[in-house]
């Protein structure tokens, strides 16, 4: 490194030089250390104090976090020191955690919180233990935490008794609300009970719309099954519309079925609108057009039905337009739409050498 301190170091040898030294740190930390600390200008110091910090951080952790304080680079700091106490949390999370307690107070609360979420993946009993001496914003993101792996490890008892004990604090709805996310992806039916004895609000829709998504894509008939018990309208509608969005990608038939099953009105005609919006297959367009009874959004489902359609097949789209009744402004944002998709389309044939 010293024969070569006014060199321009390429990255290649930038990786060789990371790698050398993380050979020798393997049996010689210190000696690692110090070459570090004599790289020249030029050579990017935290590519190779990482090599150094994984060999130093597998047999020493505590001694690579002190080396890391020397980074004068916030995120390399903050992602380098996440991932040395994650290997200290599988091996000795016992260890780990009595570093966290001594350092809690110079960690900024961000990183604190992502050290309690990596502490409680390797050992949650580990982190149930030392929580209490977890102060401001982070020990909300450690409660989840520690929640989320309960439910993950199938102790859904033990999860609630561990919610239970933080009922009337301020962040407990949220922590239900998360412990019945998590519970919809094992068993949805006691998901579903705890989440319809939540108290009435937007906590509650939230976790009910949070359910349908991520039911929509893999049971899109048991997320629509939860769209009554939400009683905000505008959640209702958005849940409505991801889930008809993802179901119409799987069975758009169904899809079509089940929203004009539902009383006319606003909520009916988002959800054709979102219908329509995603181009499924079997879809009865016009029947769809004519069951939305405010005009406005007629023409706002018939204009997302055919650009939706110009980017699969644009001259059934021009087709499509050309039997419209939309007004011209629209007819003229949805022509050069086509135009545009047909051009872009005649450019990639083009790329292909012809035979």
């Amino acid at each position: 490194a010293k024969a070569n301190s006014n060199a321009r170091w390429s990255r290649s040898g930038q990786s060789l030089l990371a790698s050398v030294l993380g050979a020798i740190a393997r049996s010689d930390p210190d000696m690692a250390v110090a070459e570090l600390q004599m790289l020249p200008a030029g050579i990017r110091r935290d590519q190779v104090q990482q090599q150094i910090l994984m060999q130093v951080g597998a047999s020493d952790p505590q001694r690579a976090l002190s080396i890391l304080d020397s980074s004068e680079h916030t995120d390399y700091r903050r992602n380098s020191r996440q991932m040395i106490v994650g290997m200290w949390s599988n091996r000795d999370p016992e260890a780990a955690a009595a570093w966290i307690l001594a350092n809690r107070t110079s960690i900024e609360p961000h990183q604190l919180a992502e050290l309690g979420s990596t502490l409680a993946r390797a050992d949650v009993a580990t982190a149930m233990q030392i929580l209490p001496r977890i102060e401001g914003r982070a020990v909300v993101e450690w409660r989840r935490s520690i929640a989320r792996q309960l439910v993950n490890r199938g102790s859904i008892d033990e999860a609630r008794v561990f919610i239970s004990q933080f009922e009337g604090s301020e962040d407990y709805p949220q922590l239900q609300g998360q412990l019945i996310q998590e519970l919809a992806i094992f068993d949805l039916a006691q998901a579903e009970q705890l989440a319809r004895q939540m108290p009435s609000g937007q906590v509650r829709d939230s976790v009910l719309s949070s359910m349908m998504m991520g039911l929509s894509m893999r049971a899109p008939q048991s997320a629509v099954r939860l769209i009554d018990s939400i009683e905000g309208e505008r959640a209702r509608v958005n849940a409505i519309s991801t889930a008809v969005q993802s179901w119409a990608r799987v069975n758009s038939a169904a899809a079509s079925n089940w929203v004009l099953s539902r009383p006319p009105g606003r909520e009916r005609d988002g959800a054709i609108v979102s219908l329509l919006s995603s181009g499924g297959g079997a879809l009865d367009v016009d029947r769809m057009l004519r069951s939305i009874g405010d005009p406005e959004q007629r023409l706002t489902a018939e204009s997302a039905y055919i650009m939706n359609l110009a980017n699969r097949d644009p001259g059934k789209a021009r087709d499509r337009l050309a039997r419209s009744a939309l007004p011209e402004e629209r007819w003229t944002q949805i022509e050069r739409m086509i135009r545009q998709q047909k051009q872009g389309r005649a450019g990639v044939l083009q790329n292909y050498p012809s035979h």
